[in-house]
């Protein structure tokens, strides 16, 4: 089936569910960052408390020279807000509140340990319904909300092929970057070469496992690594073909991002919008693709869909 088709399909089956879909898709970003969010307040704090007692010594002496530089101007609003001793003021409130972070370090990392936790599990749980979207989009059934949080239960696979693919991706940057530094001395192109080799290698794996989690969500019975040989396998010989769809992208890539900078003049709110469809249509598309890799029957017609 030529890239072509796959979009045609993708065309269809978004159809017009694409307002329900951007939307779901906008749900799981703002829960994603939300997540995200705790994760980095968590490790701000536990930072700055970690490192306190190490530079409070220089605090006072960062502050002199930076309020001696500052114009005459600024040095008023500082003598408005902390009194003509605002020097010694504001170095007493930066103290107090970087002895309150250390003396509350041990709950600052437990906070952080509970909040990557979080993170993992919850953004496990948001990809499984994400593809749990895809799939029952392409497959005709009616998606909502409440699909984003309706395979709750397979997301420690989902967390397996991620933690998988992490590490096989890590493994082969750092035995680039090792096989690079040996060859550097001999020669600079062959660095480039392995650098590039790498880069393709990655790509490779990224297309390679692409399909593990639709397997795992429509085979529940199996683990993370026959999800994973799963998808190898029916990939195997489709690379190319997969890596054609994904690159036919680019035209649409273009007018989203000009319509999502448009837009941003506009109504920021909505300046995403294009982008999220955009990526709903790849991954439909991609769907589709693993659909027709099963050589599964949807019991839908696409002869005579535009």
């Amino acid at each position: 089936m030529t890239a072509s088709e796959i979009r045609r399909r993708a065309r269809f089956s978004i159809g017009d569910n694409w307002v329900s879909l951007v939307a779901i898709y906008w749900l799981y970003n703002i829960l994603i960052g939300l997540l995200g969010s705790f994760v980095s307040l968590g490790s701000i704090m536990l930072v700055f408390g970690a490192v306190y007692n190490k530079i409070k010594k220089h605090i006072y002496k960062f502050l002199k020279e930076l309020i001696k530089n500052l114009e005459p101007e600024m040095e008023k609003i500082f003598i408005e807000s902390f009194g003509k001793n605002y020097m010694e003021e504001l170095y007493d409130n930066i103290i107090n509140l970087g002895e309150i972070f250390v003396e509350i370090l041990p709950v600052i990392i437990v906070i952080v340990i509970v909040s990557v936790a979080l993170y993992v599990i919850g953004t496990s749980i948001l990809n499984a319904g994400l593809y749990k979207m895809y799939i029952d989009c392409v497959r005709g059934k009616d998606v909502s909300f409440t699909t984003l949080f309706k395979s709750v239960k397979v997301w420690p696979k989902m967390c397996g092929i991620s933690i998988l693919k992490n590490i096989i991706n890590t493994t082969i940057v750092i035995v680039g970057i090792i096989i690079a530094i040996m060859l550097s001395k001999i020669s600079i192109l062959l660095t480039i070469i392995i650098a590039i080799l790498s880069l393709v290698a990655m790509f490779i794996i990224s297309y390679m496992f692409m399909f593990a989690p639709y397997y795992t969500l429509d085979n529940s019975n199996i683990g993370v690594i026959e999800s994973m040989k799963s998808s190898c396998k029916i990939t195997s010989g489709h690379k190319g073909k997969l890596v054609i769809l994904h690159f036919s992208f680019i035209g649409w890539s273009i007018v989203a991002s000009i319509a999502s900078s448009v837009i941003s003049g506009i109504l920021p709110i909505l300046m995403n919008i294009p982008i999220y469809l955009l990526n709903i249509y790849i991954w439909i598309a991609f769907t589709h693709y693993y659909i027709h890799l099963i050589g599964q029957d949807i019991g839908i017609s696409f002869e005579k869909q535009l």
